[in-house]
């Protein structure tokens, strides 16, 4: 219910009303798992502990941009012109917040928290993954981002919840994504002659 609100409203661009969503998810999410938080991955740190996911998180961010390299050459190989998204710096706070603060925090609640635990109660772990990382990929085709890191990024975010029993690490690899994504856009600007 959440993701099927959550695609109705990613349009309007109202991170207030998505945060609504995120909440009302959340809470249902509570309620129904009789309070076992830990079953929701509210829990302080991964079941592995921090150490293993920093290595984990370097071979995840490798293959990502492995993805992001494959696909702008895909693009570009194929005729269609560059499109970089600038960001000019004197947005860097407003987007920081945004990027790695906000988004995160609703879409870790809304397909992570609220949809993980559903659908692996109802089909599994594997198929939970591969069903998340649909659904994560899609959101950003549809509200129009569709960069390789956001088609694949859902997998990784899916797998890293279900396994690290703890919506921080993917909540983590989130914001590092879009910290690093924020840098490459002030970049694009930098190197567009600041025209962004």
């Amino acid at each position: 219910m959440t993701v099927v609100l959550d695609f109705a409203l990613v349009h309007q661009y109202d991170e207030a009303v998505r945060a609504c969503v995120a909440l009302v998810g959340f809470a249902i999410a509570i309620y129904f798992s009789n309070n076992d938080h830990k079953s929701l991955g509210l829990r302080a740190s991964p079941v592995q502990g921090w150490w293993p996911w920093i290595t984990i998180s370097l071979k995840i961010g490798s293959v990502v941009a492995v993805c992001i390299i494959a696909g702008f050459g895909a693009w570009v190989a194929t005729g269609h012109p560059p499109r970089l998204h600038a960001t000019e710096p004197s947005l860097i706070g407003s987007r920081f917040v945004h990027m790695c603060f906000v988004a995160p925090v609703i879409e870790e609640s809304i397909y992570r928290v609220s949809a993980c635990g559903l659908i692996a109660a109802i089909v599994g772990h594997r198929q939970t993954i591969a069903i998340n990382g649909i659904l994560f990929g899609a959101l950003h085709v549809w509200y129009g981002n569709p960069s390789p890191e956001n088609l694949v990024g859902g997998f990784f975010l899916a797998w890293s919840y279900l396994k690290s029993e703890t919506v921080l690490v993917p909540f983590i690899l989130h914001s590092g994504g879009n910290l690093l994504a924020l840098g490459a856009q002030v970049a694009a600007w930098h190197w567009l002659g600041g025209a962004g």
